[in-house]
């Protein structure tokens, strides 16, 4: 069986920024893409990552020794 070859214009990363730009507001979306396929986890990441302002969401996944430090 022959395999198909991807198309040219996947290996275009501005694509695959514009794409990430346009679902901007989509977090859930940006978020499959950054999961389903090598090119489009970097500009996915970016945006995702952009959009993070604090720390906070992430102080419940630390160990409890660490958030007794952090709420010191």
């Amino acid at each position: 069986m022959a395999q198909l070859a991807s198309p040219h214009a996947l290996y275009i990363s501005e694509i695959f920024f514009a794409i990430s730009y346009y679902l901007e507001e989509d977090k859930k979306a940006l978020a499959r893409l950054a999961r389903c396929c090598h090119a489009f986890s970097e500009p996915a990441l970016s945006i995702l990552w952009s959009s993070v302002r604090s720390f906070s969401p992430f102080i419940p996944l630390l160990p409890p020794t660490v958030k007794f430090l952090w709420s010191v």
